[in-house]
């Protein structure tokens, strides 16, 4: 990881492991988490080509003396080689990430998708399995668990999602909110430890987030994220020597004496008693 620090910006950027592979049309480079301190304002010339997905804020890109307005839930595109000017607006900072993409078919691609160097903005609020695998992908790369191969995949998987969005004859769906939630708390159970962050993840609110999920299943959210982080604890404790802070941590812990309390409370033992016995 690599954490960078100016007076307008701070960022951190996750490698993904090389050798890349030399003959693919499509790949994964690097994941950065991007945050804005209030007064970014950048012109540069693109090295590689980088798909910034806005979190929170709203800005303005130029590119071709083009002006786009850039908002939650959008991503935009830089080319390779393409110059751009880019910055937030006062008071609402952005928070993106973006990835860096390479790949021998890689301009054809995205120009087929309908993400010219004209129209480098798409919006992709709606498209709830485009969120699911971003905050999978963004903790792969933290893990290390993004190269060769697998940076590949996660190359084209981005880009079908991309296709999906932008093919105009598709019709619109109603978004299944709570079944959302459900796949990415399964997916990725150590990222998700509270329901505000997951609520922020869907762009609702924390209310209607409960409401959905408890029509939907029957059971509140909070008790959803629980059982899955712990059923997860458990599959650590029977099948790994792994020591328990390590686990804690894997499960969503950052206090390994929260994790023993909370594990005691719910199982009536603490987790190292509990492995002993299972």
């Amino acid at each position: 990881m690599i954490l960078q620090t100016t007076s307008s910006f701070t960022q951190e950027i996750h490698p993904a492991g090389q050798p890349f592979p030399a003959d693919a049309d499509v790949f994964l480079t690097a994941l950065a988490t991007f945050q804005s301190l209030g007064n970014f304002r950048w012109e540069q010339v693109a090295a590689i080509t980088a798909i910034h997905v806005v979190l929170e804020g709203e800005g303005t890109v130029l590119c071709n003396e083009t002006s786009h307005a850039v908002h939650r839930g959008d991503l935009f595109v830089f080319r390779k080689g393409g110059h751009y000017h880019y910055h937030d607006h006062p008071g609402k900072p952005w928070n993106y990430i973006y990835i860096l993409i390479s790949g021998n078919r890689l301009d054809d691609l995205l120009d087929t998708i309908g993400l010219t160097e004209n129209h480098p903005v798409l919006n992709m609020s709606d498209v709830d399995q485009f969120w699911i695998r971003l905050n999978v992908l963004k903790q792969e790369f933290a893990d290390e668990h993004i190269a060769g191969m697998s940076a590949v995949r996660a190359g084209w998987e981005i880009l079908e999602l991309l296709k999906e969005r932008c093919d105009r004859h598709t019709p619109p769906q109603k978004r299944d909110i709570a079944g959302t939630a459900r796949r990415i708390i399964e997916s990725s159970p150590q990222t998700i430890t509270n329901v505000n962050a997951l609520a922020d993840a869907l762009r609702v609110s924390r209310v209607t987030l409960f409401r959905c999920f408890k029509e939907q299943y029957g059971i509140s959210i909070k008790e959803h994220i629980e059982r899955i982080r712990f059923e997860r604890i458990q599959t650590l404790l029977k099948a790994s020597s792994l020591p328990l802070n390590e686990i804690a941590r894997m499960g969503g812990f950052s206090d390994p004496l929260y994790f023993t309390r909370a594990f005691r409370k719910r199982f009536g033992m603490p987790p190292g008693q509990w492995r002993a016995e299972n």
